[in-house]
């Protein structure tokens, strides 16, 4: 018995790994993703390098509309990741050829309304970062209920409000830094509990408040670079018992003080940088026994 049947034996099928591979690479990405909860053997295929590479498409800045259509016409339901990034030429026609994927990248894709994201549904990585028209509101996110990773920064329009985020419960890594749009308040935190890893970082904007930070008790890591507004204080930090990591690079209120830091006595890594405030002193010190990285 040759070693690739003993390995086909073991793992409890007779197919060669080599015919399972061309036999997924046929499959809709959807098919492919619920082919893999069937056993053991299939799921060893979600993530395979060699099949996410056929099912990989980076669409170059310069192809015009036509062009775009053309290049994924064929690839039609069969994408895994693609990424649009900066081309200006994306337009929501296309996105009927994204169905059933499960990453796109349309970083500055800024001919894109709230109409492409209904193609969109069960996605589950999105970079919509400085997609800043007017054009894309709450009802884009509706689309978007079972994401679990978004990057939305610089999407500071004033037609994503509060609503936008009651469809991203289920998210769990969300970039939303330099959205300093007022319309944003703590109500849209209320509805991130389950989320682990977030950046606010640049959003300064005194409608966010210590009460945001009330909903994000069970957070990993946060960054909250140069969110310099009086309204964040010590009781936000009251709330971050079980943060890992905390970026504060740039936090110059004089509204957090030492106290802030006896409630982080569980944090690994530290970036207070920068905050000039003199109600931080060497006393935070004495608060961060098991910091293992910190910059200040």
């Amino acid at each position: 018995m040759s070693n690739r049947e003993a390995s086909s034996e073991a793992s409890g099928s007779w197919i060669p790994v080599e015919v399972l591979r061309k036999i997924i690479s046929f499959c809709h990405t959807r098919e492919w993703i619920q082919l893999s909860y069937t056993c053991q053997q299939f799921n060893a295929f979600k993530y395979d390098r060699e099949l996410m590479s056929n099912k990989q498409r980076t669409l170059k800045k310069y192809l015009s509309s036509q062009e775009i259509t053309l290049a994924f016409q064929k690839s039609q339901n069969t994408l895994f990741n693609v990424n649009l990034n900066q081309n200006l030429n994306v337009e929501d026609v296309h996105f009927v050829f994204f169905k059933g994927i499960y990453l796109l990248n349309m970083s500055q894709c800024s001919n894109v309304t709230d109409n492409a994201f209904s193609y969109l549904r069960g996605v589950q990585i999105l970079d919509m970062s400085a997609c800043r028209q007017t054009e894309i509101t709450n009802q884009a996110f509706s689309h978007l209920t079972g994401i679990k990773k978004l990057n939305m920064r610089k999407c500071n329009q004033r037609t994503i409000t509060d609503e936008a985020f009651s469809y991203l419960k289920g998210v769990k890594v969300l970039n939303m830094s330099d959205c300093t749009q007022y319309q944003i308040t703590d109500k849209a935190f209320s509805y991130l509990t389950g989320v682990e890893k977030l950046s606010i970082g640049g959003c300064a904007q005194p409608s966010i408040t210590d009460h945001a930070f009330y909903y994000l008790r069970g957070i990993q890591e946060l960054s909250m670079w140069r969110c310099n507004q009086t309204t964040i204080t010590d009781k936000a930090f009251s709330y971050l018992s079980g943060i890992q990591v905390l970026n504060m690079w740039r936090c110059n209120q004089s509204t957090i003080t030492d106290n802030a830091f006896t409630y982080l006595t569980g944090i690994r890594k530290l970036d207070a940088s920068r905050c000039n405030q003199h109600t931080i002193t060497d006393r935070t010190l004495s608060y961060l026994v098991g910091i293992q990285e910190l910059n200040m």
